[in-house]
Order: C-alpha cells, then structure tokens, then sequence
C-alpha cells in the first residue's frame, strides 16, 4: 500500500474515532476556540478528505467525503424556530450565524 494512502487511512480512522468520543457540549464561541471539539474533528476529517481529492491520490470521492463532514451541524435554539426549506423559499430557508462575543458573522446555513 502506498504510504499516502496508508497515512490517510490512520487519519481518517483516527478522527472518526474522536468524532464519536469527543464532548459535545461546547458551544460555538471565541472563548471555546482551540479547543479539541467534535466540530474540529469533522473540520478536519473534512480538510484529510479534500486533500485525498487533489495530488497525489487523485481520488474524486473525497469531494463529496469532505461535504458530508463539513456540511453536518446540529443547532440547539432556546425557543421554536418557525422556517421554510431552502427549496420552498430562499429567504426564510437560510440563516446566518453570528459570533456575540465579537459581533462577526461565523458562518451561513441553508435548511433543508
């Protein structure tokens, strides 16, 4: 077995593992940041999967690898969210996340 072929798979099953031991209670924040979190692992996961796609493996599945890992969320509210799906209705089917210790937008979302 080639040894870049041999290193991703250790990774891969290195952080699949963690995936499903790591805490899950941290929240998104600036304070949480450099923390080991279940979310790190799948960024990562994620980053092994798209570097699998480029040189020297060539493999096109790690594109749509990578999208499974960095594409999941799961969000806690407090309250009902009331929605539409993306498909249904672009503007009440989207949302954007906003960090409140630093007032920046962390990310965008679209609902299923």
């Amino acid at each position: 077995m080639d040894d870049s072929i041999s290193y991703s798979l250790s990774v891969i099953a290195d952080l699949q593992f963690a995936k499903g031991f790591l805490d899950t209670s941290y929240t998104y924040s600036s304070a949480n940041g450099g923390r080991i979190t279940v979310a790190a692992a799948k960024a990562l996961l994620g980053k092994v999967y798209l570097t699998m796609a480029g040189y020297p493996l060539n493999d096109p599945t790690g594109y749509q690898l990578a999208i499974n890992e960095i594409g999941e969320v799961t969000i806690k509210l407090s309250k009902p969210l009331y929605f539409d799906a993306y498909s249904e209705n672009k503007s009440n089917g989207a949302f954007i996340l906003i960090d409140t210790a630093t007032n920046t937008t962390a990310g965008v979302g679209f609902i299923k």
